[in-house]
């Protein structure tokens, strides 16, 4: 009898021991997936993020809700930015920002997947209802793959995006990621689930250039910490708490989860070009005074130079037996993209002039 108990009781200790993941692509959201998160008040939720470590339990079950929201992503094709943007995801973070004169609507970030990051790949808003957009030209490096235990690494962002008649919004700043924790989550009313938990330390500035009537700038700054804890399940983090970080002491401004009833949508982020097995070559990559494109004879064919911000530049371009070749000598060293719409076939693609 003393030896069966005894059984019974380790086999219950291995069930409960957590078991050590790897995020990876597979396990971010795709095009057309949407989730529903319950907010939580964050003064006085009774957060902890000084528990962490190997095979850490978290408990959060005492978390009560406050409202819910939905998280949606988009086929790029389904947001006002379509132009701007293919082969990436959008989503809608905000309504309005800013004030008066400065005031966005229609916000949205563009994200991609890749087998070794989860990148922010450019951000849209409206301005006197018109659609604009920029690209990122250092990539905001969300996670990097694959994302395991003790991982930490770092980069710089920047987004400019040129505002007609007023100047250009520009986002620039700094991510630090640390995968520092692993073990079991539990969520109200949910079943404890294998995670890994990463922290990010935000440092940016958000600034306005004006040009009329006269030049001036306006900067931003802000920092910020995010805790969030992701499943091999979920596509998006189960947990994610957002705030401020003095002397080790965490001030949450911003709580909520993910509701484990509600299911991540379908379809897949697919794009014409992706169906068409990147039959457009574009090369040399990088470029010093020819870029030349490649592509079958689908008769017309459009080519639009782009900078980051989304300007469109002026090029002289010819066919010849290679292609569509681009005559970029004019144009100053730096990263570009490069717009290409022949038959049914369109692509986006990034390059960068060198000399």
């Amino acid at each position: 009898m003393k030896k069966l108990f005894t059984l019974l009781t380790a086999a219950f200790s291995v069930s409960t021991l957590s078991a050590q993941i790897t995020i990876t692509k597979s396990d971010m959201p795709v095009a057309g997936d949407s989730f529903q998160y319950m907010t939580v008040q964050p003064i006085g939720a009774g957060v902890n993020v000084n528990n962490t470590g190997a095979n850490t339990i978290w408990n959060f079950t005492n978390l009560t809700k406050n409202d819910s929201t939905m998280v949606r992503y988009y086929r790029s094709a389904q947001t006002p930015y379509a132009f701007y943007f293919l082969n990436t995801m959008g989503q809608k973070i905000a309504d309005d920002l800013g004030f008066g004169q400065f005031s966005f609507k229609d916000v949205y970030s563009f994200y991609k997947a890749t087998n070794s990051a989860f990148t922010a790949e450019g951000t849209g808003f409206k301005f006197n209802n018109i659609p604009l957009a920029g690209f990122y030209t250092e990539e905001d490096h969300i996670y990097k793959f694959p994302l395991t235990y003790g991982k930490t690494d770092s980069g710089n962002f920047r987004v400019v995006v040129q505002i007609p008649g007023l100047g250009k919004y520009s986002q620039s700043g700094t991510r630090k990621n640390y995968a520092d924790g692993w073990g079991k989550i539990t969520l109200p009313n949910g079943n404890p689930l294998d995670c890994i938990r990463v922290k990010s330390v935000l440092t940016q500035t958000d600034s306005i250039s004006v040009t009329q009537p006269f030049p001036v700038s306006f900067g931003f700054p802000s920092s910020r910490v995010e805790y969030k804890w992701l499943t091999k399940t979920d596509k998006v983090p189960v947990l994610e708490l957002s705030g401020t970080e003095l002397m080790g002491n965490f001030t949450p401004t911003s709580v909520r989860y993910r509701n484990q009833s509600k299911t991540g949508g379908g379809g897949g982020n697919v794009s014409v070009s992706e169906v068409q097995e990147n039959k457009v070559r574009i090369y040399p990559n990088p470029a010093s005074d020819k870029l030349i494109i490649t592509l079958p004879d689908y008769g017309t064919t459009h080519v639009k130079l782009f900078t980051m911000e989304a300007k469109e530049i002026n090029v002289q371009f010819n066919r010849s037996a290679a292609g569509i070749e681009l005559d970029v000598t004019n144009i100053p060293v730096g990263s570009y993209m490069v717009f290409v719409n022949s038959g049914n076939e369109i692509v986006w693609e990034k390059f960068t002039i060198n000399r």
